[in-house]
């Protein structure tokens, strides 16, 4: 990702610091429930009877204290910090919880950390200020890969390469027909795009789910936009597909922005359009 990407990044990011402390959505099924705190990203906090995991801690310390505060007011111990990716909107608020909250993530995942995640801080730091952290979080525990048993609830942790970000997790919880993707998943938001290839990837994988998963999976949780159901596989899909249509014309980066917006016109987060540009125009 370039420099100007980033500087980009930080430019959009910010802007959104405003957004109400008080955007939760909760799922429930049966005895589960699922608390989305719609940030800069979404963070899914999984209530099981006794205890919380959380999915994910916001891109600033402003918006993961909103959310500590919230997950206290629920009552129950929070025993875990998942990291999804690598991307500073889905970790940098991770610190706030760090002192009394295990962070766990996959053995790649921390490796994309450690490979990647200094560069966003060096370039955030002067815009973001005291606002995000000093270091690359550090995973305390790493996750394994399969079945997990949660307080009771049985939950199936896979990782995906290659499509959004270098790897990501996807959550599963059969018993309820639950789907946890974060940003493998975007709905009614323009995706964060980050080479042809990749998307080719990217579009492969939604189309397994949609093949495959969409049959038990009925209730998606996504990472930027309102949760959703197997729609949004497809829905995301045919942007994939439209987005590279678009870019084989030949257009220059302003005239594919501004053909996506066209063709897209009820997505939000223009802004993570042109992150998208910058990153297929001038990756380097």
């Amino acid at each position: 990702m370039s420099l100007k990407t980033v500087l980009f990044i930080i430019s959009f990011l910010f802007s959104s610091l405003a957004l109400a402390a008080e955007n939760i959505s909760v799922i429930s099924s049966g005895a589960l429930k699922i608390h989305t705190f719609h940030g800069i990203s979404n963070s899914h906090l999984i209530e099981t009877k006794n205890e919380l995991h959380l999915i994910d801690a916001q891109m600033t310390f402003k918006h993961a204290r909103q959310l500590k505060k919230y997950i206290d007011s629920v009552g129950k111990p929070l025993v875990q910090v998942i990291l999804s990716h690598n991307h500073p909107d889905h970790w940098f608020g991770a610190e706030i919880f760090s002192s009394q909250t295990p962070i766990a993530t996959t053995a790649n995942i921390t490796k994309d950390l450690k490979n990647g995640g200094y560069r966003y801080i060096k370039n955030l730091k002067k815009k973001l200020k005291d606002n995000m952290p000093d270091q690359v979080i550090k995973p305390d525990v790493e996750l394994n890969l399969g079945q997990h048993n949660w307080d009771g609830l049985k939950v199936i942790v896979e990782e995906y390469a290659e499509q959004e970000s270098h790897h990501s997790l996807v959550l599963k919880l059969p018993e309820h027909g639950i789907m946890i993707g974060q940003d493998l998943f975007y709905n009614e938001m323009f995706l964060v795009a980050s080479d042809r290839n990749r998307n080719k990837h990217w579009v492969e994988i939604l189309q397994n789910f949609s093949a495959n998963e969409a049959k038990h999976y009925k209730t998606i949780l996504v990472g930027h936009g309102k949760n959703s159901d197997p729609a949004v596989f497809t829905q995301d899909i045919k942007y994939l597909n439209a987005l590279e249509a678009t870019l084989a014309k030949g257009l220059t980066q302003q005239q594919t922005q501004q053909e996506m917006i066209k063709q897209f016109p009820e997505k939000g987060g223009k802004g993570m359009l042109a992150i998208s540009m910058r990153n297929l125009f001038n990756p380097h």
